[in-house]
């Protein structure tokens, strides 16, 4: 409850030694991202829908739609490949990269961290991205099991990416020390 309902407050307590009353950074990142791919695989984030040929993202963050090219269409078509079968291997596939590109997700934003904030050590800036990134996919988590409609999708994906800039500049203030004007 503390990653969500104190940003910063569970990065800066393990950082300052009071380890043993909260889970290991790591932990944490591995349980909210097991609850991420759990919901995933109920509601995928990014899939192709095979009626319509068209790709949707649904982070909150990212989301977009758009149809495969129509020279793709056609040489699926002209090689006797349906739709729908391209569409489970372009599920699949994007399944199976995921978690490497989300575990990039956290590389990037500790690199991002350092180079904001090089006073710190580097033991700060991996545990505030890998408590950044439990929240983030906490989030996105709650956000794809909400009854969706278009509308709602749209609205939801603008609060959730209001909700995490808001969390992510308080936590850096808590963290880093950060001015309000350095941590937006």
């Amino acid at each position: 409850l503390t990653l969500l309902g104190r940003p910063g407050h569970l990065t800066a307590a393990y950082i300052s030694g009071r380890r043993v009353r909260y889970a290991q950074p790591i932990q944490v990142y591995l349980w909210c991202t097991a609850l991420f791919f759990l919901v995933h695989a109920y509601a995928p984030v990014v899939r192709l829908d095979s009626g319509s040929g068209r790709i949707t993202a649904r982070l909150s963050a990212v989301s977009f739609g758009d149809k495969l090219p129509d020279a793709l269409v056609e040489r699926l078509a002209s090689e006797g490949v349906p739709l729908a079968a391209f569409a489970a291997r372009f599920d699949a596939a994007v399944s199976a990269y995921q978690p490497v590109l989300l575990a990039g997700l956290v590389v990037v934003s500790g690199v991002m961290f350092e180079i904001l904030f090089r006073r710190h050590r580097a033991l700060t800036h991996i545990v505030f991205a890998l408590h950044w990134a439990a929240f983030f996919f906490t989030v996105e988590a709650v956000r794809q099991v909400l009854p969706i409609s278009l509308t709602w999708h749209e609205t939801s994906g603008m609060a959730a990416t209001a909700i995490e800039a808001v969390y992510l500049t308080i936590a850096m203030r808590v963290v880093y020390g950060a001015s309000w004007y350095s941590a937006v």
